[in-house]
């Protein structure tokens, strides 16, 4: 095509003569880059690195003149669609995708502004309408209604006209939802607390012996699941007659409390007349038990939102 113009200046090229050097140079780079991607990159990346010289080198074929100008999508990017994670936008990426003013796209049955348009990339993103009706994996379609640049080949010129592209031009894209999780929980536990309580003792003690002389120390014990609590007890004697008498009590381990006493005869004179040796005494023990309650101490529902994650 260019013949002994290769030594012009690009400035002394026509349009289509520029174009066609910059793609030639453009598919030259990526043709290294490449031939580079074999060895140093993934398959992905490397698919995408073909897939962009192949654009590359169709620009250039089809730009030669008299050469219809057919549009074509080669990928789309990204060709998985993570909600939560990923941007929802996608880059169609093909060739002659900015020929003509009657273009749409439409995603998912959903018809779609354009947020960037190029010869080799369209930019667009997923519809809010699409992304609401994603509640499992799955993939929807892209749809691109453009034009094609159609050249009559006369031997002086090549006359071109605008037509619509049939069928239009489709690819797909894999959208993955968020997912939700509803979680409930609860925690339990236990709770140590008191009981408290009082027990009553009363004591009466007598002995018709005139000469009667011992101590009596009989403990006041309260049932086994009890203890004695602060204060312990309250006590009160009521009376003693004759040599009979009651000293303060006392604590006798953790449930019982004594209280010293002394029965004591009122002798034979005094005896003859019937009156014996007795004493008596009302005590109060201030009680408590352990209780141990099983309590929940928290529930809840909780609803949790889990984005993919590569």
């Amino acid at each position: 095509m260019l013949g002994d113009r290769l030594n012009d200046a690009i400035n002394q090229l026509n349009k289509a003569e520029q174009q066609l050097m910059n793609d030639a140079l453009l598919l030259t780079g990526q043709l290294r880059r490449a031939s580079e991607a074999v060895v140093t990159k993934t398959g992905e990346e490397l698919r995408l690195t073909l897939a962009d010289a192949d654009i590359t080198a169709y620009n250039a074929s089809y730009s030669l003149p008299c050469r219809d100008q057919i549009p074509r999508i080669l990928y789309v990017s990204p060709p998985t669609v993570r909600l939560g994670i990923d941007e929802p936008e996608l880059k169609i990426r093909g060739n002659f995708l900015d020929l003509g003013e009657k273009t749409s796209v439409i995603v998912g049955g959903v018809q779609e502004n354009m947020i960037a348009r190029s010869r080799n990339e369209i930019v667009i993103k997923v519809p809010d309408e699409v992304i609401t009706s994603i509640n499992a994996s799955r993939s929807i379609t892209v749809e691109v209604k453009t034009q094609k640049l159609v050249r009559k080949n006369w031997l002086v010129a090549c006359p071109e006209e605008l037509q619509q592209v049939q069928p239009s031009l489709t690819t797909s894209v894999k959208i993955r939802p968020r997912i939700s999780y509803s979680v409930q929980a609860a925690i339990s536990g236990t709770y140590e607390g008191y009981e408290q309580a009082q027990f009553t003792h009363e004591q009466y003690m007598q002995d018709e012996d005139c000469d009667a002389s011992y101590d009596v120390n009989d403990p006041y014990c309260l049932p086994v699941e009890y203890s004695l609590d602060n204060p312990p007890f309250s006590f009160q004697p009521h009376s003693a007659n004759c040599n009979s008498a009651i000293n303060t009590p006392r604590i006798s381990g953790p449930r019982c409390i004594e209280v010293p006493a002394h029965i004591g005869g009122c002798g034979p004179e005094i005896g003859l007349f019937g009156v014996r040796a007795c004493f008596k005494n009302h005590a109060v023990l201030f009680a408590k038990r352990l209780t141990i309650s099983r309590i929940i101490a928290s529930c809840s529902s909780v609803s949790l939102v889990c984005t993919w994650r590569s």
